[in-house]
């Protein structure tokens, strides 16, 4: 089963978009760490760093764009989530 085309980008998961990469890149600082504690570091730098806000419009696809999440700095969960 190839799961490759499970771990592309996608217009909503933007995860090669550059400021994506820079975020995740100064998170994970290196590449010493087990994918697992890689995983554990991106969750606390979005669940911390990125500002919940259950006012967030959620109306347009734009709205749960990852790079648009880490561009405005807030989210509720589902944007959160896409980040």
């Amino acid at each position: 089963m190839d799961l490759e085309r499970y771990l592309m980008p996608t217009s909503i998961l933007d995860s090669d978009h550059e400021e994506i990469v820079a975020f995740a890149s100064k998170v994970i600082k290196g590449n010493k760490a087990s994918p697992v504690d890689k995983a554990v570091r991106l969750y606390y730098a979005v669940r911390d760093k990125i500002w919940y806000d259950p006012y967030y419009p959620f109306y347009l696809p734009e709205h749960y764009k990852a790079s648009n999440v880490l561009k405005r700095g807030r989210g509720y969960c589902v944007p959160k989530a896409s980040l």
